[in-house]
């Protein structure tokens, strides 16, 4: 696999965990005629590239397009080819959603609140499938003003201030190994190297990313390090600590238990075996990240030396500092995209 994949599936890795903004990107709206009755509504996406593949309306019209109390469903089918049921009971005016809706996606998650011009605005909660949960205010699709955020367990992760899907919290974390977030690509290089235990292995670039790639250590583990840069200044960091099957569980609980002193409750996870994970709100749009994860044993050149250590076992830990919205616009760049309806 070139250093170029291997970019992209990080990247990808690291959307999973955290998802992403919505902040830079616009609304998309699909008008559709429902083929039963002629009514026409409008469906309010982030992702342009999402195909509907049915959809009904059961409810009043004014000039043949939807208004007042009904149902309405439709299915669409992201860039990823998989298909999403959506089931809504709401109302309608001039076609969109407006006022109270109760709205469910069959990948489990569900909102009950309040509807502006076919996006969320004003009060609501939100579940995710995954077990947390938002109650607060929202504009123009986004968690905006005062809300509480809650993790699976129920715990609060976040009480106060929201603006444009974010929390409202100062930078808990300025550096990673030691380098500043936004440091050009010498500087991390200077502090990596008088770094102890710490090899620079490679780097390469591509169009306005960049990336170095380090064996070091990490909790004085072994480790395998990549800073990731944007337009010249580091974004992402990943950290990848390797194990066999029966002690990856024991190293990925014992790093979450450190960034749980350190950063306070997660507000996701999942504990579920060989797909455990857990994110955490690092401020002003970083996140810090950790999964658990199966890998190919690469065939290394011998040159390399101890370097080869860390890569011996099947499984990692990995850990994303980072930026995801960057990450996102550089998905969205090498043409790696994903999609989620309203």
């Amino acid at each position: 696999m070139n250093l170029l994949k291997k970019v992209i599936l990080t990247l990808s890795a690291f959307l999973v965990i955290f998802g992403h903004s919505t902040i830079a990107m616009a609304t998309n709206e699909k008008w559709i005629s429902d083929p039963t009755n002629g009514i026409k509504f409008c469906i309010v996406f982030w992702d342009e590239n999402v195909n509907i593949v049915s959809a009904s309306w059961i409810g009043p019209a004014v000039n043949g397009v939807a208004e007042g109390y009904g149902k309405l469903q439709y299915v669409f089918k992201g860039k990823d080819g998989k298909e999403t049921t959506v089931q809504a009971d709401g109302e309608m005016f001039a076609g969109k959603l407006n006022g109270k809706v109760n709205i469910k996606w069959s990948d489990g998650d569900s909102y009950i609140g309040n509807y502006k011009n076919g996006v969320r605005e004003g009060q609501g909660i939100f579940k995710f499938g995954v077990g947390n949960t938002y109650d607060g205010e929202w504009k123009a699709g986004l968690q905006n003003g005062y809300g509480t955020s809650r993790n699976s367990k129920g715990e609060i992760v976040h009480e106060g201030e929201w603006s444009n899907g974010e929390p409202v919290i100062k930078l808990k974390t300025d550096k990673v190994l030691g380098i500043s977030w936004g440091a050009t690509e010498n500087e991390a290089k200077q502090i990596m190297g008088e770094r102890s235990n710490t090899t620079r292995i490679g780097s390469d670039k591509k169009s306005e990313q960049s990336w170095q790639i380090y064996v070091s250590t990490y909790n004085d583990e072994p480790a395998r390090v990549e800073i990731f840069f944007y337009q010249g200044k580091m974004y992402q960091v990943t950290v990848q600590i390797y194990a066999n099957e029966d002690q990856i569980l024991d190293k990925f609980h014992y790093v979450k238990r450190g960034l749980t002193g350190r950063y306070g409750i997660p507000y996701t996870e999942a504990d579920a075996k060989f797909d455990s994970k857990a994110a955490w709100n690092l401020g002003e749009g970083y996140k810090l990240g950790i999964l658990v994860g199966k890998h190919q044993i690469p065939q290394l050149p011998s040159s390399w030396g101890k370097s080869q250590f860390p890569w011996r076992f099947p499984f990692a830990v990995t850990i994303f500092y980072g930026h995801p919205q960057t990450s996102y616009i550089l998905e969205k760049k090498a043409e790696v995209g994903s999609s989620k309806d309203y």
